[in-house]
């Protein structure tokens, strides 16, 4: 637990803003996703990797403007698309 308040506390917090403000921009943007989607039921793999998504770009608002964040989208985002590409087949 000290190990994993020290990373949360030092770079984590630089890069990622406040822990409970990000989680909060992650909540608001996965329920306004959840809440739009055409289908209810059950959260899809196409879901997740959106929701991925969202939470690379809450962190990447809420905190520094890392590289990585925009990277992991774009990544998560192209297996969104081959995942609801091979559903779609």
């Amino acid at each position: 637990l000290t190990e994993a308040a020290g990373i949360v506390q030092g770079r984590r917090h630089d890069e990622h803003g406040d822990a409970e403000r990000s989680f909060e921009a992650i909540s608001g943007l996965w329920n306004a996703y959840l809440s739009g989607r055409k289908t209810g039921g059950a959260i899809t793999n196409v879901d997740v990797a959106q929701m991925m998504v969202l939470l690379k770009m809450a962190r990447s608002i809420q905190g520094a403007p890392v590289r990585d964040h925009f990277v992991d989208q774009a990544g998560y985002s192209a297996l969104a698309g081959e995942m609801a590409h091979e559903e779609s087949a």
